[in-house]
C-alpha cells in the first residue's frame, strides 16, 4: 500500500490570485529549491491502516490540527512552473478551529470514515468502499495514476467561504497562524485548506490517533481518495526521509498503544496517568489550549470510570468472597447470608451496569487516542433510555429523555439503603472482633490501599455527583461555534443523572432516620418496674424527628432555684419520647428515658408562639476572667400536654431557633394528623352507634312538657326462643325495650330506676332457662323473658308479665353486685351484699332451673336454688370474674379465688402473692403500687399460662399459682380505668373520657376511642347468639330543649382484610378478570421510607 503522487495545482484557481486554493498562504509546504512547480514524488514505503472501527458519515466540526513543519533535507532544484511565482508563505502555527464539510448521508457509505451525528453518537458503517480503495492502491504497481487538476467544483469556496466536499469526498480546513499569537478563523479559508507537515503524515498513519486525522476528513483517508493532480510524485531523494518517518512513526505508534493499553490495565504508574502525559508533544503543541483542557477532562471521565469499576469489583471479590469463604467464620453461617445482603445490598447490580459502559469508553479510547472526539453517545446508550429516534423531540421539548429504569433503580435501591447498610457494619465492627480482625488482615492488599470499607460502600452514592460535574466542565470545555454534538448532549445527560441524583435524597434521608431509630431501639432505657411495649419493631414504625431540646427543671441546691437541663426530643409515628445520653459500663452510652413515653392518641398542642426567654451559661473558651462571667442565649418554648383528666401533664420544651420551633410544630401537626387518619382507618374495635337522641339528660331548665329519660344505666341485648333479636337498655326512669336495630321502636317495659345490672338466661344446649334478671335497689328480680319481648312489642298484658316476676334475693339483703357465669354448663348467679353496720362482704351463689314458659300460681316450684354455701371476703369488694372452674371477687389489692360452692374453705388471699419485698426492688416497687388499689378485673392470656390483673391504674402478671411473672413488671395506663371488658386477646379499659384498647400478654396500646361520660353497659357474650358486641353509652351530639342527648354505641371486633386471592386461570390459560374492592381504610401508602 502506498500514498498518491502529489501534484501542485494550478494558481489561477485562487480566487484572490495569491496562491493555490489548499496550499496557498496559510499552509503550504515551504521547502528550499522548490519553485512551486509539480514535482514526482515517490509511493511511501509507511503502510497505512485503516482505523478499527469503520464510521458512518455525518455533518459536524470536528477538531484537526497542523504540526509545526520540521526542518527537511535539501531538495534538488525543480523546474519553474508556469505562471506568477507564488508569494512568501508565513511559517506554520498552532491549530486555532478546524471545519469539515462531509457528503450527504445518502452518500457516506462509500468511505470507510464515520463521524458523529449531532447528539455525539458515532455512525457505524460498512467498511467496504474503504477496503476496495485500499485493494486498489496496492494493485497498481506503485503507478501514479493521471494527473489531475482540481476544479472549482472540487475545491473551491462556497458562497460563505465555508468548506463545501464534492460527493465523492470530504474535506478538512485548518487555519493556521504566525507565531503563537495570530489567530485566522477558519471561515476565511477555501474548501479543502490543510497545512501540510510530515507529522501529520506521521500521526494519520498511527491507528490510536484516528481521531488526529478527524474521522471525517478525507486528508486521512487512503491514498486513492486523494485528488490525482495534488502532488506530483517525490523525488528519489524522499525515498530515505520517508524511511526514517516509517520508522519513527512505528515506534511512536507501538508506544502510544502500549501506554493506552497499560492504562486500560492499570499498569501505568500513578504519575504517568495523565492525558499528557500519553500524548506526543507535537500534538500538544498543535491544539488550543481549551481542547487539551476537555482531552484532560475526557481523560479523566475514563479514568474515575476505570478506578470505580475496579472498586465495586474489589468489594465483591476481597470483603464479599472474603466473608463467606473465611476459615474460621467472621461472620456465623446461619447469619452471613442476611449481612452480606444488609451490608453490600444489590452491589453486583450497579457493577454490571459500569462494565458494561467501561467497556464501550475503552473500546473508543483505543480506536481515538489520543483526540477522542465524544463519550456522550456511549453514555447516552449505557444510562439513558432514549433511542435515538426521539432525540430530536427531546431537543424540541416534546418528550422526556430518562435513565434506564434499571440502572436507576439500582442507584436507587442502593443509595436509599446505604445508611442501612452503614448501620450493620458498625454494629459489627462493636461486637464482632472477628470481623475486625478480618477487615484489618484486607486492608493491606494493594487494592485495598488501607482504605476503610465505609469508603468501598459509599462509593456509589459519589459516582453519579461525580460524573456529572466531569461532563458539566467538558460541556463548559466544548467549542460552541462550531456544532459540536456535545453541545447539545451533554445537557441532557445532566439535567437526567441530576434528576435522579435529587429523588435519591429523600431516600437517603429516609434511611439515616431508619438508622437513628434503629439507634433508639437498641439503647433506650424504660423507667424501672414498668412493662413498656411501643411497638417498635412494626414494619411501619419510623422517626419522623429526633433533636436536642432544653427543660426547666428544679434545681436540688444552690442559689438558683431552677436549672436547665438538655435532653432529646424523639417523635415517632405512634410515640413522642424526650431521652438524655447517659454513660453505662465500658463507656456504652444508653438512651434513658426521662418521662414516661407520651402515646400521640393522647398528645394535644398548646402554644407554640411564646415569647422567648434567655439561659445563662458561662463563656468557657474565654481567658481566667471570663470564666467569672457567662452569657445569655435565647430559647423559644412551645407545649403539649397529655389529655387524659388523670394526668393533664402539661411539657413545655425550649429550642434554640424560632426556625426549630415552627420546624417541630409542622412535624407535630402532620404526624398528629397522619396518626389520626391510621387509627381511624385500621380500628380494632369499630364503633356503630344503635341510638343517639331517644335517651337524654334533663338540663337544669326544662320545659313542662319535655320528660327525659335520664342518664343510662346498664342494657343487655337478648334473643327469644323464634331467634328475634332486642336490646333492653336501663336509664334512670326505667328500662326500655325494642327489636334490635329499631331504636325508634323504644318502649318503656319497667319502671325500675336507674338498674345496675340486666341479663338475660336464655339457654345452654337443651337447657332452657328464660329468664330476665334486674338489679336494681338493692335487690334482684326476674321475669319471663319471652314475656319481656311480647310486652315491648304490644302483644302480651302486663299483668301476665307481671306475673312471671320472681325476687331473687331475701329482703334484707343489700346487693351490691350480681354476674351470671356459667361454669360445667351450670348458670349460676353470683352476687355480694352487705348487711348494715357490717364491714365484710357476704358471696352467695344461686343455680338457675330450666322450666316452663311462664308462673302460673304460686306453687309452681322455684327458677332459682341455692348453690353451695355463701362465703366472705374480709375486704372491700366490686365485682366478680368467672372463669372455668372458679370465680373471683375484685378486692383491695388483688383478686380472691375460689369455688362457689365451697369459696368459705376454698377462697386464696388476695392475687398476686408478693412475699421478696426485702430482698428484691422490682417485687417492693409492684407491692406498692398494688397493696391499696381497687382491682377492677381478671383476664386470662391465651398465648401464654399467665393471667394478667387488672387495677385502676396498672396492670400486673401472674402465674396460675398467684406469683408474679414477668420479673415483678407492670403495665401503666394512660387514663384511671372505672371498669374493663374483653374480646379474645383485647382488653378494653374504660374510663370517663377515653377507653383504652390493648393487648394483653403484652400490653400494648393498640387503639385510643375518645369519648365523653363514657359508661360500660354490657360486656358479657349472649349465651346463644354468635353476636358478641360490647355495648357502652356516651355523650351525644343532640342539645335541645328535651335535654343533652345519651348516644348508645356497639363495638365490634374488625378483621383484618387478607390480600386478595391469586386470580384463577381461564380455559385459555390466562387470568380471569378479577375486581378487588379496596376499603378506603387501607393506609398501606403512607410506609415511609424503606426500603
Amino acid at each position: 500500500m502506498g500514498l498518491s503522487p502529489i501534484t501542485s495545482p494550478s494558481p489561477a484557481l485562487d480566487a484572490d490570485g495569491g496562491g493555490v486554493v489548499g496550499l496557498g498562504d496559510r499552509g503550504d509546504l515551504n521547502m528550499p529549491g522548490y519553485g512551486g512547480g509539480a514535482r514526482p514524488r515517490a509511493k511511501s514505503t509507511v503502510e497505512q491502516r485503516p482505523s478499527v472501527r469503520a464510521h458512518t458519515v455525518s455533518t459536524f466540526v470536528a477538531p484537526t490540527m497542523a504540526f509545526p513543519t520540521p526542518e527537511l533535507p535539501p531538495m534538488p532544484p525543480m523546474p519553474p512552473a508556469s505562471g506568477p511565482a507564488p508569494p512568501p508563505q508565513p511559517s506554520l502555527g498552532r491549530a486555532t478551529s478546524a471545519t469539515a464539510t462531509l457528503p450527504s448521508p445518502s452518500k457516506g457509505g462509500q468511505h470507510g470514515h464515520g463521524g458523529y451525528d449531532r447528539y455525539g453518537h458515532r455512525n457505524g458503517t460498512s467498511g467496504s468502499a474503504a477496503a476496495n480503495t485500499s485493494s486498489s492502491h496496492s494493485a497498481d504497481n506503485h503507478s501514479p495514476p493521471p494527473a489531475t487538476t482540481p476544479t472549482p467544483n472540487s475545491t473551491g469556496a462556497g458562497p460563505s467561504g465555508s468548506a463545501t466536499s464534492t460527493p465523492a469526498s470530504s474535506t478538512v480546513s485548518i487555519s493556521t497562524s504566525s507565531g503563537s499569537s495570530a489567530r485566522r478563523p477558519s471561515s476565511s479559508r477555501g474548501k479543502g485548506d490543510f497545512a501540510f507537515s510530515p507529522n501529520l503524515i506521521k500521526l494519520q498513519h498511527m491507528p490510536s490517533v484516528t481521531s488526529f486525522q478527524s474521522s471525517t476528513s478525507t486528508y486521512y483517508k487512503e491514498a486513492d481518495d486523494f485528488n490525482e493532480d495534488v502532488f506530483l510524485s517525490p523525488s528519489a531523494e524522499d525515498f530515505q526521509l520517508e524511511d526514517g518517518i516509517a520508522k519513527e512513526l512505528s515506534n511512536l505508534s507501538l508506544d502510544m498503544d502500549e501506554n493506552v493499553r497499560r492504562f486500560q490495565k492499570g499498569e501505568l504508574p500513578e504519575q504517568d496517568q495523565e492525558w499528557h502525559r500519553l500524548v506526543p508533544e507535537e500534538a500538544l503543541k498543535a491544539l488550543e489550549d481549551s481542547e487539551i483542557k476537555r482531552q484532560g477532562l475526557i481523560f479523566e471521565l475514563l479514568k474515575a470510570e476505570r478506578d470505580y469499576v475496579s472498586d465495586l469489583v474489589t468489594m465483591e471479590e476481597v470483603f464479599v468472597k472474603g466473608i463467606m469463604e473465611a476459615q474460621p467464620a467472621v461472620i456465623p453461617d446461619a447469619n452471613v447470608s442476611v449481612f452480606i445482603h444488609n451490608v453490600f445490598g444489590n452491589l453486583h447490580e450497579i457493577l454490571v451496569h459500569h462494565q458494561k459502559m467501561l467497556e464501550a469508553l475503552f473500546e473508543r479510547q483505543r480506536d481515538d487516542h489520543p483526540l477522542i472526539n465524544s463519550v456522550a453517545d456511549i453514555i447516552l446508550e449505557s444510562e439513558l433510555n432514549t433511542p435515538d429516534s426521539i432525540l430530536p423531540l427531546v431537543d424540541m421539548g416534546q418528550c422526556e429523555a430518562c435513565l434506564k429504569p434499571e440502572f436507576r433503580e439500582a442507584y436507587e435501591k442502593y443509595i436509599k439503603h446505604y445508611p442501612v447498610a452503614e448501620s450493620f457494619h458498625q454494629k459489627e465492627l462493636q461486637n464482632n472482633s472477628e470481623y475486625v480482625k478480618f477487615l484489618h488482615s484486607v486492608s493491606n492488599q494493594p487494592r485495598i490501599k488501607k482504605r476503610d470499607m465505609k469508603i468501598f460502600l459509599s462509593r456509589p452514592l459519589t459516582r453519579l455527583p461525580r460524573m456529572n460535574m466531569l461532563i458539566e466542565q467538558i460541556h463548559k470545555r466544548t467549542d460552541k461555534d462550531h456544532d459540536h454534538p456535545d453541545v447539545e448532549t451533554l445537557p441532557i445527560i445532566l439535567s437526567i443523572v441530576s434528576d435522579c441524583i435529587k429523588a435519591t435524597q429523600p431516600g437517603i434521608e429516609a434511611a439515616e432516620q431508619k438508622v437513628k431509630f434503629w439507634d433508639l431501639c437498641e439503647n433506650i432505657v424504660f423507667q424501672k418496674g414498668e412493662i413498656t411495649d411501643m411497638d417498635l419493631y412494626d414494619k411501619e414504625r419510623h422517626l419522623v424527628n429526633m433533636g436536642p431540646v432544653w427543660r426547666r427543671v428544679k434545681a436540688e441546691g444552690g442559689f438558683s432555684s431552677e436549672k436547665w437541663m438538655e435532653v432529646t426530643a424523639t417523635l415517632l409515628d405512634n410515640y413522642f419520647l424526650l431521652t438524655r445520653d447517659t454513660k453505662f459500663a465500658q463507656g456504652v452510652v444508653k438512651k434513658v428515658l426521662v418521662s414516661r413515653p407520651l402515646p400521640l392518641s393522647f398528645v394535644r398542642l398548646a402554644s407554640f408562639t411564646g415569647p422567648a426567654e434567655t439561659r445563662r451559661e458561662k463563656i468557657e473558651d474565654g481567658g481566667i476572667l471570663d470564666t467569672f462571667r457567662s452569657q445569655t442565649i435565647p430559647l423559644y418554648p412551645f407545649t403539649l400536654y397529655h389529655s387524659s383528666p388523670l394526668v393533664m401533664k402539661a411539657y413545655t420544651l425550649f429550642v434554640t431557633s424560632e426556625a426549630q420551633r415552627s420546624k417541630w410544630h409542622s412535624y407535630f401537626v402532620d404526624t398528629l394528623g397522619v396518626h389520626k387518619v391510621r387509627q381511624e382507618g385500621n380500628e380494632w374495635l369499630a364503633q356503630r352507634e344503635w341510638d343517639d337522641g331517644f335517651f337524654k339528660l334533663p338540663r337544669e331548665l326544662v320545659s313542662p312538657n319535655a320528660r327525659p329519660t335520664g342518664r343510662v344505666t346498664s342494657a343487655v341485648p337478648f334473643a327469644t326462643s323464634s331467634g328475634h333479636r332486642y336490646l333492653a337498655i336501663g336509664c334512670a326512669n326505667g328500662i326500655y325495650v325494642a327489636p334490635h336495630g329499631k331504636p325508634e321502636d323504644l318502649m318503656r317495659v319497667f319502671t325500675y330506676p336507674n338498674p345496675l345490672y340486666l341479663a338475660a338466661l336464655q339457654s345452654v344446649r337443651d337447657k332452657v332457662f328464660n329468664k330476665f334478671i334486674i338489679h336494681a335497689d338493692g335487690k334482684v328480680v326476674s321475669y319471663s323473658l319471652e314475656l319481656v319481648a311480647r310486652f315491648a312489642t304490644q302483644r302480651v298484658d302486663p299483668k301476665v308479665l307481671e306475673a312471671s316476676k320472681e325476687r331473687i334475693t331475701a329482703s334484707d339483703q343489700n346487693v351490691l353486685f350480681v354476674r351470671h357465669v356459667v361454669l360445667n354448663e351450670r348458670v349460676l348467679l353470683v352476687y355480694g351484699s352487705k348487711k348494715r353496720l357490717s364491714s365484710s362482704v357476704n358471696i352467695h351463689t344461686i343455680e338457675a332451673i330450666a322450666h316452663s314458659l311462664q308462673r302460673t300460681t304460686p306453687s309452681t316450684p322455684s327458677s332459682f336454688r341455692q348453690y353451695g354455701q355463701p362465703g366472705y371476703v374480709p375486704k372491700e369488694a366490686f365485682d366478680i370474674v368467672a372463669l372455668s372452674k372458679n370465680v373471683n371477687i375484685c378486692v383491695r389489692g388483688g383478686v380472691v379465688s375460689g369455688y362457689p360452692g365451697d369459696l368459705a374453705s376454698t377462697a386464696t388471699p388476695p392475687l398476686p402473692l408478693i412475699q421478696e419485698t426485702t430482698s428484691n426492688p422490682s417485687a417492693a416497687l409492684l407491692k406498692s403500687r398494688i397493696e391499696n388499689a381497687k382491682c377492677i378485673g381478671l383476664l386470662k392470656c391465651s398465648t401464654t399460662d399467665e393471667f394478667m390483673v387488672i387495677f385502676e391504674d396498672i396492670g400486673c402478671y401472674m402465674n396460675s399459682k398467684g406469683f408474679p411473672t414477668r420479673n415483678f413488671g407492670y403495665v401503666k395506663w394512660e387514663t384511671k380505668a372505672v371498669s374493663c371488658a374483653h374480646r379474645k386477646d383485647l382488653l378494653l379499659l374504660i374510663s370517663p373520657r377515653f377507653i383504652e384498647v390493648r393487648h394483653i400478654p403484652t400490653g400494648r396500646l393498640l387503639q385510643v376511642i375518645e369519648g365523653g361520660d363514657i359508661r360500660l353497659l354490657w360486656s358479657e357474650p349472649e349465651m346463644d347468639s354468635n353476636v358478641d358486641n360490647i355495648i357502652f353509652a356516651m355523650r351525644g351530639k343532640v342539645n335541645d330543649n328535651v335535654g343533652l342527648s345519651e348516644k348508645i354505641v356497639e363495638l365490634e371486633k374488625t378483621e383484618e382484610i387478607a390480600p386478595p386471592a391469586a386470580p384463577a386461570r381461564g380455559t385459555n390459560g390466562h387470568p380471569e378478570p378479577v375486581t378487588i374492592h379496596r376499603p378506603a381504610a387501607v393506609w398501606s401508602e403512607w410506609d415511609m421510607p424503606s426500603s
